[in-house]
């Protein structure tokens, strides 16, 4: 086709290569030669330096909302170290829930009326649907 006409076109009509100032430099991590430029030498080639820079940007360090230990994660919305120091969270906001409802007059009567209403189910026989 076409397509091959034009590669050789552009391929005329495009200047020698400029002959490079960089320097040789063997990579520190894999070994692979590859050439530094610029006033500060690299001592990684792109590949390495593309990693470590992933695997950097990847490890977050995290104190725990619950215990205070800090923790490595990977993901950024992470509070707790751990599933016990959730749980934990978890009990304690449920209890806090369960005594503010009861100190709530008004919610302390439902919350017994409806416990009577068990009651008198369950001595009844019946099996009474749990409200949430």
């Amino acid at each position: 086709g076409s397509g091959g006409r034009r590669k050789d076109a552009r391929a005329a009509a495009s200047p020698p290569p400029r002959p490079s100032n960089a320097k040789q430099r063997a990579c520190r991590l894999c070994g692979r030669s590859f050439a530094s430029r610029g006033r500060s030498p690299r001592i990684h080639c792109r590949q390495c330096v593309a990693r470590l820079a992933g695997e950097v940007s990847r490890v977050l360090r995290v104190k725990c909302k619950e215990c205070g230990k800090v923790f490595s994660t990977k993901r950024r919305n992470v509070r707790y170290c751990s599933s016990k120091c959730s749980a934990e969270v978890i009990r304690r906001r449920l209890r806090e829930y369960a005594r503010r409802r009861r100190a709530d007059p008004e919610q302390r009567a439902i919350l017994s009326a409806r416990g009577r209403a068990r009651k008198a189910a369950y001595k009844a026989g019946k099996k009474v649907e749990k409200r949430e």
